[in-house]
């Protein structure tokens, strides 16, 4: 295995407004690439590099903002590498012209291993247990999950859907999924898809439905760990029901992820989502392209 002294200083990508993660992922209208795609990129960094990401772990992963796009206004990420963390951040675009600060997206600490870290996954369950009161585990359609999410202002076209069957039983939950498009967006590239890392997120509240009508986005996870690509149909394990802090604010989970052999793919440890109460949250991170849009009127 390649030391961390192979890895970048830093490495930068741009996210297009046209590219299918935002035009298929909205939050309250405004284009927003999932936080956790952040994980994937990581991910095929290392590769690129030599460092197998099994041989990776992530702690203490914060997302502090999300990175937002805007029609005519495209995106400059950058990963910043030190001895033991991660750092991601992202600034605007206007064509090929950067403007505006970097602003910090993503922050974990890095942990490189000679270990692959496949045995800390349990087996993947085949089944859930019954509920108490000799009930049968309940099986839902991960729509029904995505009309969820619909009714709290987050909306997910074709390229960032997963299709499926969930079953929640005594305080688990099993999800059966698979991407929604046939052929998807360059399925290949990635570690893990955006779209199936995002559903693995939206299915670890599964089993706590409530009243509150804001979304919640990831905000941190303890512990990160990838062990294989995910490729084709996965299965997400939720081996606790989730829990809802007191305030309303927060869930908080843990799920692994198996391919379609049901072999360890990926697990969070504790997972943990924000509601975002005010739409006004999202919309301000535009401000400056709303600012760049009347600078350009002014000089017409």
């Amino acid at each position: 295995m390649s030391t961390a002294a192979a890895l970048p200083e830093e490495c930068r990508l741009v996210l297009y407004d046209t590219d299918f993660i935002p035009r298929h992922h909205r939050v309250h209208g405004v284009s927003v690439l999932p936080g956790v795609t952040f994980l994937d990129m990581v991910l095929r960094v290392l590769r690129a590099r030599g460092v197998a990401p099994a041989c990776a772990e992530l702690r203490n992963i914060v997302f502090a903002e999300a990175v937002t796009t805007a029609e005519g206004f495209d995106r400059e990420i950058r990963l910043r590498f030190g001895p033991a963390h991660v750092v991601g951040e992202s600034r605007w675009l206007d064509g090929p012209q950067p403007f505006g600060a970097w602003r910090e997206n993503f922050r974990a600490e890095l942990h490189l291993t000679t270990e692959p870290g496949e045995e800390e996954f349990p087996p993947c369950p085949r089944a859930v247990g019954a509920p108490e009161g000799n009930g049968v585990p309940r099986v839902g359609a991960m729509a029904d999950m995505y009309a969820h999410t619909r009714a709290r202002a987050i909306r997910h076209g074709p390229a960032m859907t997963c299709t499926g069957t969930l079953t929640t039983g005594q305080g688990e939950l099993l999800a059966e999924l698979a991407l929604a498009e046939p052929d998807p967006p360059g399925e290949a590239w990635f570690e893990l898809h955006p779209a199936k890392l995002d559903a693995a997120t939206i299915v670890a509240y599964a089993q706590t439905r409530t009243s509150i009508a804001e979304p919640f986005i990831p905000m941190f996870v303890e512990r990160f760990r990838a062990v294989r690509p995910l490729p084709g149909p996965f299965t997400v394990h939720v081996p606790r029901r989730e829990t809802l802090a007191p305030s309303g604010e927060l869930f908080d989970s843990d799920l692994l992820l198996y391919d379609d052999e049901r072999r360890p793919a990926a697990r969070f440890d504790r997972l943990t989502c924000k509601r975002i109460r005010e739409a006004g949250l999202i919309d301000r991170l535009l401000e400056e392209t709303v600012v760049r849009r009347a600078g350009a009127r002014t000089v017409r």
